[in-house]
């Protein structure tokens, strides 16, 4: 129920806090809260990171207020899926099911594959919930291909 924030542009503590001051968000330990959502914001190290992996390519949104730099779909599944295999993280393996089975038709199975393979699983438990996490994932790709072929030109 948060929201991480990477500063990747030098961006202190104090500035991100006036940013959010106009939409009622306020410092709380560690955290920014806003009493009328439930969602928290956090401002994270300046170098994201998927497991011991720095991230240094991102994807470009573009809003009205300019371009947000967001982590790349691929790097977001292979995070979910290292909560999982770090610390048996179910909830974590299920979103990135759903993530997957909802953008099979825009994302390649390769991107994915590629960045799961560079997950830490050197510890024997690692590994198995690795390949379990893969398995499921693939899966979930698979699965939605599968539906949209069945149902001919209509689109599911």
């Amino acid at each position: 129920m948060d929201v991480d924030f990477a500063a990747i542009r030098g961006t202190t503590r104090k500035a991100f806090a006036e940013a959010l001051k106009p939409l009622g968000f306020q410092p709380h330990g560690r955290d920014f809260v806003q009493r009328d959502t439930p969602y928290t914001l956090d401002l994270v190290a300046d170098t994201p990171y998927v497991d011991q992996r720095p991230l240094t390519s991102f994807a470009s949104i573009k809003t009205r207020h300019g371009p947000v730099a967001a982590i790349l779909f691929e790097d977001a599944i292979a995070d979910r899926v290292a909560a999982f295999v770090h610390w048996g993280d179910l909830e974590s393996l299920d979103v990135a099911e759903r993530a997957v089975a909802a953008r099979s038709r825009s994302v390649r199975w390769s991107s994915i594959e590629a960045a799961l393979r560079q997950l830490d699983a050197s510890a024997p438990v690692d590994a198995k919930r690795l390949a379990i996490a893969v398995n499921r994932v693939r899966q979930a790709y698979g699965s939605r291909k599968r539906a949209t072929r069945s149902v001919g030109s209509r689109k599911v």
